[in-house]
């Protein structure tokens, strides 16, 4: 017993052969002992598996974290975008390959370094103040290693890793963005002098010529006259469209206020439309019953907002329909003007985008009718401006009704200036 305990301690195996056939206690001393050793190997043996799977199971789990690693590494390193990671105070201490491009620099050079030497703007010694100063800033400038100055956006982001609060700062170079900005800005100026002048003329002498008080013409010409009449009105539309677009995007849509009766702009945008509705075979009703309705706004621009819902009902109702149009009073105290037409009206998947920039839900029914599809997201923002609301209800094959929401002149505080931009 004793040699067999030695060998089996020495070496976990033993060739000892133990009486445990006696009765005795040193037989029952034998037989456990040869369990006991039963046991261990057995229990070994599932140890090893265990420990075979878990390092299975380890070497799977290092793979895939080293394939993650270099998926993110690959991502980060196709960036176009700069992406650097900093400390609160700006110290630099991981970037991508493009951020080593786009400053023309080595990892020697930037990591260690603190943004602030790339982005001289950044003045503040904690990161969070620079991230909120950026919400007052659209472009900074960064700094190259020649000292190449370039616009560019930035974004910075808190994150927390291992305990520790760490800055992800992404830089985008802007440098061609703006170069088109510029070339469209001169595109729209160009579109103002070069063909809005012009085409105005030539409308003036179309409808001289069609109004019959120089010559009679034949019918063919009268004809065409219409047809080149109507064209150049679209062409105005348009340019006029693009102009106001521009004007949005720049925030230099002047406005000029005063106290405006809703009615005469009803009646009026009636009448300015009632041609064109003539054409398409409809009529437009005004049901407005309260003749003194007013509010603090701009003559010009609600009678352009106003012309586009008209001539929207107009193109989308059925010949021979009519289109109502209406002023009341709220008990919010905000005036309601109504345009309600019967029309096939307005799909549900197209609800979220019915004042987006050139939107459109039937594209082979607009392209027969006139217009440039950018009416409601400039009539959208001409509401906004006058601290107003506009919105639609449609079901399909049963119409819509577009509503401006207004403050009333009563609740609306204003002060003397008449004219300004959007932006005050």
């Amino acid at each position: 017993m004793t040699l067999s305990v030695k060998e089996y301690s020495a070496t976990r195996k033993t060739k000892i052969r133990l009486p445990t056939e006696r009765s005795d206690e040193l037989g029952i001393l034998a037989r456990t002992f040869d369990s006991m050793i039963t046991r261990i190997n057995t229990t070994q043996t599932e140890l090893e598996r265990l420990n075979s799977d878990l390092e299975k199971t380890v070497e799977l789990r290092t793979q895939s974290l080293k394939d993650s690693e270099g998926l993110q590494e690959t991502i980060l390193e196709a960036m176009s975008d700069a992406l650097l990671t900093t400390t609160r105070t700006g110290v630099i201490r991981s970037i991508n390959q493009a951020a080593l491009t786009m400053f023309d620099s080595t990892p020697e050079l930037m990591i260690g370094n603190n943004i602030r030497n790339y982005i001289s703007e950044l003045d503040s010694n904690n990161i969070t103040e620079m991230s909120n100063a950026l919400s007052m800033t659209e472009y900074l400038n960064a700094i190259r290693e020649n000292n190449e100055t370039f616009p560019i956006e930035i974004r910075i982001n808190e994150a927390e890793f291992s305990g520790e609060v760490i800055y992800t700062t992404v830089i985008r170079d802007v440098t061609e963005r703006l170069k088109s900005e510029k070339l469209k800005d001169e595109f729209v100026s160009t579109v103002s002098h070069e063909l809005r002048t012009p085409l105005t003329a030539i409308k003036g002498a179309l409808n001289l010529m069609s109004s019959a008080s120089i010559v009679k013409l034949p019918t063919q010409a009268e004809y065409l006259l219409k047809i080149a009449s109507n064209n150049t009105e679209r062409l105005l539309v348009i340019i006029n469209d693009i102009l106001d677009l521009q004007k949005i995007e720049s925030d230099e849509m002047t406005f000029i206020f005063a106290n405006t009766t809703i009615n005469s702009i009803i009646e009026q945008a009636i009448i300015d439309n009632t041609a064109y509705a003539d054409q398409l075979g409809v009529k437009f009703i005004n049901c407005t019953q309260d003749n003194n309705i007013n509010v603090w706004g701009d003559e010009g621009r609600l009678m352009q907002v106003m012309a586009n819902l008209l001539s929207n009902a107009a193109k989308f109702s059925p010949q021979g329909g009519t289109i109502e149009v209406w002023a009341e009073h709220t008990a919010n105290g905000f005036v309601r003007i109504s345009v309600k037409d019967h029309g096939e009206g307005i799909p549900l998947s197209f609800y979220n985008k019915i004042f987006e920039k050139s939107s459109q839900f039937d594209a082979s029914d607009t392209r027969r009718k006139s217009g440039t599809r950018l009416g409601l997201s400039i009539s959208k923002t001409i509401i906004e401006k006058h601290g107003g609301e506009i919105d639609f209800i449609s079901q399909e094959s049963s119409g819509t009704t577009f509503s401006v929401s207004l403050p009333e002149i009563a609740s609306f505080q204003y002060g003397n200036t008449r004219a300004h931009k959007s932006s005050q």
